[in-house]
């Protein structure tokens, strides 16, 4: 028995992030339908990710995870807030993974100061 569901979540009216599940009884044909779905990945818009932390180990771990996704994008990496605060509204990403505890200005102020001119960013 083999079946496929397709689940569209949207997060406002302009972004669908649709995923697909797939269902087999038999091992050998679910290894099948994921080694097809690895081959042929789906063609929807992936959710834009920005990472600011001051920790490099911590900050290239959060990078390798959003790679490895195929519902990510990673769109940014960045050091501290004050760059972020500066490059982040040039190209603006769905979502940013934010350190609170950051050196100079800390990770709140940063998420305010971003708010104020990018009020959708999650």
């Amino acid at each position: 028995m083999t079946g496929e569901i397709t689940i569209i979540g949207s997060r406002d009216k302009h972004h669908r992030y649709p995923s697909r599940l797939t269902v087999c009884a038999d091992r050998s044909l679910a290894m099948l339908a994921v080694r097809q779905q690895l081959r042929h990945p789906p063609t929807t818009m992936a959710i834009k990710v920005s990472i600011v932390d001051d920790n490099e180990g911590i900050r290239s771990s959060l990078a390798a995870l959003v790679r490895r996704s195929l519902a990510l994008e990673l769109f940014g990496e960045y050091p501290d807030a004050e760059t972020a605060v500066r490059k982040i509204p040039r190209d603006p990403p769905d979502v940013v993974v934010m350190d609170i505890n950051l050196p100079g200005m800390n990770g709140v102020e940063c998420v305010r100061q971003l708010k104020t001119v990018l009020p959708r960013l999650q």
